[in-house]
């Protein structure tokens, strides 16, 4: 097994907090010519973390994790993200039936996005409907983080080809059907 040497013993001071004493025992380390060949394209500079009371919808959960990759490697948002004075975003995201909030501050280079969403918004969706709710979530997240850090207006979230955002009719129909649930949880 080769290992390089710079992202190695870095890695293990990170990790450990002690310094590097040299390579184990059967790997065999490369030096490179130039450590600093390393560059901030090879670190995240955004990362998302979505929890639940109960489950998230697969469809939905796999979206928000595609897009946030799409996003991350489109030099377009990285572009719009280097106008922050901050190195890092990190954005949280709490699916819960408590009251939707949103608080973005700033902590040692990093913006911490953290946001509180209904988790009754994903009752009656399908696959594409999920997907779109998870595209425009983002989008929408990214234009609250993009105010209170008064950056320019973010580029468009990518949207996968599956997301496909529910109709008028659709709309109508799961608004009606959690009226109908919340007027049953109300009685006695």
């Amino acid at each position: 097994m080769t290992v390089g040497y710079g992202t190695t013993f870095r890695a293990y001071e990170i990790a450990t907090g002690q310094p590097w004493l040299g390579p184990l025992p059967g790997f065999c380390i490369d030096e490179p010519g130039d450590l600093n060949a390393i560059t901030a394209t090879d670190f995240p500079w955004l990362s998302l973390a979505p929890h639940s009371d109960h489950d998230i919808p697969t469809a939905y959960f796999e979206t928000v994790g595609t897009v946030v990759e799409m996003v991350h490697a489109d030099p377009q948002w990285r572009t719009w993200w280097s106008r922050s004075e901050q190195r890092d975003l990190s954005i949280e995201i709490e699916y819960t039936s408590q009251p939707e909030r949103n608080i973005v501050t700033l902590r040692r280079g990093t913006a911490w996005a953290s946001f509180r969403r209904n988790g009754s918004r994903f009752r009656g969706l399908n696959k594409g409907g999920l997907a779109a709710l998870a595209a425009a979530d983002i989008q929408e997240i990214l234009i609250l983080v993009s105010t209170s850090l008064s950056l320019p207006t973010p580029p468009q979230v990518p949207r996968p080809v599956h997301a496909a955002p529910p109709t008028r009719k659709h709309e109508a129909a799961r608004l009606r059907l959690e009226e109908l649930r919340q007027r049953h949880r109300t009685r006695p």
